[in-house]
């Protein structure tokens, strides 16, 4: 019997650094993809921002047919 336990012991801890490894490596994956998505999210704040110091009116205009649309859609669904 200490024989068998020491197989399952030896495939116990196989299978516990195998998962260590997995999640160290998934980690490592999800840290690389988020500092990839921040850096893209970044980039485009700093485009809308240029777009909006060049050209205000055509912000502010879109800003506003954006709320009027919301609107109509939202007042049209609570009459229903």
């Amino acid at each position: 019997m200490s024989l068998r336990y020491n197989l399952v012991n030896e495939d116990k801890n196989e299978s516990e650094a195998k998962v260590s490894e997995l999640v160290t490596s998934l980690r490592k994956d999800m840290d690389r993809r988020f500092q990839e998505l921040n850096s893209r999210v970044t980039e485009s704040m700093e485009s809308g921002r240029k777009v909006i110091r060049e050209r205000p009116l055509l912000a502010v205009g879109v800003a506003t047919a954006v709320g009027l649309v919301l609107g109509l859609l939202v007042g049209t669904r609570n009459k229903r």
